[in-house]
């Protein structure tokens, strides 16, 4: 807090909060048994019963690690009928849980490993109150938004991951889409078309002979939500908005 002689006696600012906080947390939500190399049987061979491996594992998995840092402000005007928050936050990711892809001569597309390293950085602000409050009727608001920057920036060997739809290439939204970019359709026949490659210069009505890309990302530029609560006599409405802005979405069963 500030120190209190500044506040004491100030018929505006009835609060000042500094904030600061840098920790280190674990991360392992990956399954009970994702680790274990499992072996099964029912898989007959040339009518002679059999087994393989149907789980690859991982005996050397361990946590992410998480280091959020986040620095901020509270402050509170008019005895906290008005309060606004201010935030920066930084938090790295290391030992990624990743699917890393392997030679399907193994019987085998991916193996999880902890690997790679990603940051998540930003800006949060938020600013509440009582616009009434008559002691029948009340009516309290608050509006936050957050404005978010992912970027991956370190992969084993600097290779790239594909996990479906997505690309993880360092540098870049670890939700950034590696597809082939629909280009509408021919007006003359009312056929789909795509471009062949990322310059976006010529198109094919094949969808095997256009190259995956990049186009954009699944991560919002910037979301929040808006929550209104009016309460009269015991009787109370809530109504809250969550929204988000600059992000791509994809309809899977189509393209």
């Amino acid at each position: 807090f500030i120190g209190s002689s500044f506040l004491k006696g100030n018929d505006v600012i009835s609060m000042a909060k500094l904030r600061s906080s840098y920790g280190v947390n674990g991360n392992g939500d990956i399954g009970n048994y994702t680790w274990r190399p499992l072996f099964g049987y029912g898989i007959n061979y040339n009518q002679t019963p059999g087994g393989a491996f149907n789980n690859i594992g991982n005996i050397d998995l361990t946590w992410e690690l998480n280091k959020p840092f986040n620095v901020g402000f509270d402050l509170g005007f008019f005895r906290d009928r008005l309060t606004v928050t201010a935030d920066y936050y930084s938090r790295t990711t290391s030992d990624l849980l990743l699917n890393r892809q392997i030679s399907r001569t193994t019987g085998f597309n991916s193996i999880l490993q902890n690997v790679g390293e990603m940051r998540n950085r930003g800006y949060e602000f938020s600013i509440g109150g009582f616009p009434i409050d008559n002691g029948n009727f009340k009516w309290s608001t608050n509006f936050n938004i957050t404005f978010n920057k992912n970027e991956v920036t370190k992969l084993p060997g600097g290779s790239d991951i594909l996990d479906g739809a997505f690309i993880l290439r360092e540098g870049h939204d670890y939700r950034t889409y590696y597809v082939r970019e629909y280009a509408g359709v021919d007006p003359q026949t009312g056929d789909p078309m795509w471009y062949t490659d990322g310059t976006k210069t010529k198109t094919t009505k094949t969808y095997s002979q256009a190259q995956r890309t990049l186009v954009g990302s699944a991560s919002p530029k910037f979301f929040g939500g808006f929550n209104n609560s009016f309460s009269y006599k015991g009787f109370t409405l809530d109504a809250l908005i969550n929204y988000n802005f600059g992000n791509l979405v994809r309809d899977g069963w189509e393209f």
